[in-house]
């Protein structure tokens, strides 16, 4: 035997325990290199092989076996595809019962059987490393690293899932993103389908003014007819005035009620006007510019901040209101802008006397909540004196995310659920939790008539398509789906049993009920449920009825695409 290799067998036996020890060794295959491995195998360590040539490596791992030694990791540099990559690893295998390869292909490091090498949960490590083609104490270099806290050795997943959980990572990747490029694309085709395009005429019900006890309500389904009605009230506001919308667009309507308030303001009236910044990206910052005499918290389109983990954090306000003197207030589903006026069917009211208070204390609660600035002085706080009187027929229901409250859906679940004739719904997204669904389908099987009415073409062509995976169950529950045609029905209205009304901004979509700052009028009153019956049965002549044979028949391709974008409902 050469000196060289006694004095490093020598060495080696030093070593008092290699049992469970991971032994790593670059240059197995020279004749020392293969000499310490053998040794080192036999006395029980788990041996890492590095830097070796993939025909010398099934060489080497055949005679470690051969040795009782057991090769944990083996690492070829010179194997040229991925087929031999699998084909080494199989013979690696099964020669020492090897669980890892690693091949430079390419030069990118591939994985033949299991991922990487994990070092935090071994107990002792000993890195054995030839550093010449004689061994000695300068090239033969050994480093203990003492027991680590973390517990035993953790055993490594084998192959096979390795492989079973990269398909299910690459499939849930592919799934997604196809979910998310179909609907970017249909979002894009619909855009341009529609450009230069204009609705239809649709019919509408002039405002029809209601009194509930010294309170009235008034209803406004044409937005023309409620901006003269705004504007006017605004022209003639003495005190106060709070505006507070979603969408303020920079056109004619928009400068018309930006001229008003600043006028009102200019006069001594006190003007707060709330926005939503994320809503009005696309809006002109030119246009957003108001007189200082104005009070304007515009939200923020981040409002995180540092806590981007808080959920409650992230609602967009919804609300539309304006509240003029503590005396008139309107609130409803209309945004500000030209095509709200003449193009769209929403739905407003109007309402007088005590039961403007809670819509004032709305606007200032919102106020008072956010006006705080961390780079700039925050706003002044929004003060409001007690209400003298309160109308109990006529309630506010505000949802806030802040707060973490969401009264909205449990008003819509409680007359749901108490019906008897019938559930008259309009409202322009329908993407409800299951909940919601069953409580529908639960009415209609007592013989409660539930009707919903939806757009047959919104302007978000992906809550549509998404919305529309309720239908089956819906139509063969009994309820009746109207699809209105020709314009955009953009209202959020309910009415049951002739009694119970509900007029407001939140959608019947997971954005409204659980994730947005909305506010809903809820009225009990039989003289309002009568007029907004009247309104729905206009709507109603202007619409498409669907039914189960025309949903059934429908393309495969229609089928496909609703399936697809399912998952997508807890996002809209």
């Amino acid at each position: 035997m050469p000196p060289h290799r006694g004095r490093s067998t020598r060495r080696v036996r030093r070593f008092h325990d290699f049992e469970g020890v991971d032994a790593f060794i670059t240059g197995a295959a020279s004749g020392i290199g293969r000499s310490l491995a053998e040794q080192l195998g036999s006395a029980g360590a788990r041996l890492h092989l590095t830097d070796i040539s993939a025909a010398g490596l099934a060489e080497v791992s055949t005679a470690i076996s051969a040795a009782g030694g057991t090769v944990v990791l083996a690492r070829a540099a010179d194997v040229s595809d991925y087929d031999a990559v699998r084909d080494l690893a199989s013979a690696v295998a099964e020669a020492s019962g090897a669980m890892d390869l690693v091949c430079n292909v390419a030069g990118v490091a591939h994985w033949g059987t299991i991922s990487a090498l994990e070092h935090q949960d071994w107990q002792r490590i000993v890195d054995v490393k030839l550093m010449g083609p004689r061994l000695d104490r300068r090239s033969l270099r050994v480093r203990h690293h003492g027991p680590t806290t973390v517990g035993p050795v953790n055993p490594r997943p084998s192959s096979r899932l390795d492989a079973l959980l990269r398909v299910l990572r690459r499939t849930l990747l592919t799934v997604v993103g196809v979910q998310f490029g179909l609907a970017i694309a249909m979002t894009l085709v619909d855009s341009y389908r529609r450009r230069g395009k204009k609705p239809g005429e649709f019919p509408v019900t002039p405002p029809a003014e209601v009194p509930i006890g010294e309170s009235t309500v008034t209803t406004y389904t044409y937005g023309q007819h409620l901006y003269d009605d705004m504007l006017a009230a605004i022209e003639g506001a003495q005190k106060q005035i709070l505006f507070e919308t979603y969408i303020w667009k920079g056109d004619a309507t928009g400068e018309r009620f930006k001229q008003a308030l600043a006028d009102a303001a200019a006069r001594g009236v006190e003007v707060y006007c709330i926005y939503d910044g994320f809503a009005n990206l696309v809006v002109s910052p030119v246009f957003m510019r108001f007189p200082r005499s104005m009070k304007v918290l515009r939200f923020p389109v981040y409002s995180a901040g540092l806590r981007f983990f808080d959920l409650r954090r992230y609602g967009r306000d919804h609300r539309k209101i304006l509240v003029v003197d503590s005396e008139i207030g309107f609130v409803g589903g209309f945004n500000i802008g030209d095509a709200y006026a003449t193009e769209w069917r929403d739905t407003h009211v109007r309402i007088t006397g005590p039961g403007v208070w809670d819509l004032q204390r709305a606007v200032a609660d919102f106020w008072n909540l956010h006006r705080r600035r961390r780079l700039r002085p925050s706003e002044r706080p929004l003060l409001l004196e007690t209400a003298s009187d309160w109308e109990p027929r006529i309630r506010i229901q505000r949802n806030v995310p802040r707060l973490w409250m969401f009264p909205i859906r449990s008003m819509y679940l409680e007359a749901i659920n108490r019906a008897s004739r019938n559930i008259w719904i309009t409202t322009a997204y329908f993407l409800p939790d299951q909940d919601f669904v069953d409580a529908l389908k639960d009415a209609a099987a007592r013989g409660v008539d539930v009707r919903l009415l939806v757009p047959l073409k919104s302007n978000h062509i992906v809550a549509d398509w998404v919305s529309r995976g309720y239908f089956s169950q819906l139509l063969e529950a009994g309820v009746r789906i109207l699809r209105y045609r020709d314009a955009m029905v953009h209202a959020k209205t309910a009415t049951v049993d002739g009694t119970w009304t509900t007029v407001g901004t939140a959608n019947i979509d997971r954005l409204s009920l659980s994730g947005n700052y909305e506010i809903n009028v809820e009225v009990i009153d039989a003289g309002l449920a009568h007029q907004m019956e009247e309104v729905f049965r206009v709507d109603e002549s202007h619409c498409l009825e669907l039914t189960v044979g025309e949903w059934e028949a429908r393309d495969l391709h229609r089928k496909f695409t609703a399936f697809v974008l399912a998952p997508l409902r807890p996002l809209l």
